[in-house]
């Protein structure tokens, strides 16, 4: 797939299990909605390679995605932990049946869910 950017579906915020749903139980207003922003209107980068990590395949078939929620440049600060590429989005991409491409967030989190030794 070449290099793009695809707006995330971040499913109904009455969902707990939505990633709208997490990210609106964010208290910092300005990082939500830089979150948001990102993630909704500007787009994940798809295939990013630099920084590394920044955008990650999940599956051999390339449909399954980790990208953190923002840009690495963004050094504004919204408080300790609290910079949206602190964040990952997890998606899918899908294709509709006239081949449009669009991709479904699956889950939202912030990096330290990742780490093991906590």
């Amino acid at each position: 797939m070449p290099s793009q950017r695809l707006q995330i579906n971040l499913g109904k915020i009455n969902n707990p299990l939505s990633p709208q749903f997490q990210i609106k139980r964010l208290r910092n207003d300005r990082l939500r909605t830089k979150i948001e922003g990102y993630l909704t209107i500007q787009g994940v980068e798809i295939d990013r390679a630099a920084p590394p990590t920044w955008f990650v395949w999940l599956d051999d078939e390339e449909t399954i995605f980790q990208a953190r929620c923002g840009e690495p440049e963004d050094d504004e600060k919204l408080g300790e932990d609290d910079q949206p590429y602190n964040y990952l989005i997890l998606a899918k991409i899908t294709r509709n049946p006239l081949g449009r491409i669009r991709a479904v967030g699956l889950g939202f989190y912030h990096e330290d869910d990742l780490d093991p030794v906590k």
